[in-house]
């Protein structure tokens, strides 16, 4: 990580950077470029920009293409703050609506918002309310380990 920090510790940043080491868990030292690699990973922010700016759109252009899951409008003060990651990504409908404004995939965008898509999302679901209703047959098959060997241990 690095520090800024003036020379006399006041916390006031002069332009000097001060290094930090850190070690992890496995007693392995990590270097500032190791730290730095670790941050590449674009915001949701950072990649709506570079993909408007790629499609030759303004954000009021953008803006005026986007509806919100109730129907209302977004707007281009309210797109200016999710690019300058101000907002948490938007609602499922807004980010499929984006990805296709933009020309990218919306699985692109459903991974930088950190998010599932709603088809697997509701699937995950679908699946996990069949395995808690379903019944637990396996208990009922295995044998009692004391009485299934005539030969076994008391």
């Amino acid at each position: 990580m690095i520090i800024p920090k003036n020379r006399t510790g006041s916390g006031r940043a002069t332009g000097k950077l001060e290094t930090i080491k850190f070690e992890s868990e496995n007693g392995m030292v990590l270097r500032q470029a190791q730290l730095e690699r670790t941050r590449k990973m674009k915001t949701f922010g950072q990649v709506i920009v570079d993909a408007r700016k790629a499609a030759s759109l303004t954000q009021k252009a953008v803006a005026e293409r986007l509806r919100r899951a109730d129907g209302r409008r977004v707007l281009p003060p309210w797109l200016n703050d999710l690019e300058h990651d101000r907002r948490y990504p938007p609602e499922n409908p807004v980010i499929e609506q984006l990805a296709q404004v933009l020309n990218v995939s919306t699985d692109f965008l459903y991974f930088h918002a950190r998010r599932l898509p709603g088809s697997i999302e509701a699937a995950y679901r679908a699946f996990r309310n069949e395995l808690q209703q379903a019944p637990r047959s396996d208990q009922r098959r295995r044998p009692n380990r004391m009485n299934s060997h005539p030969g076994a241990w008391a």
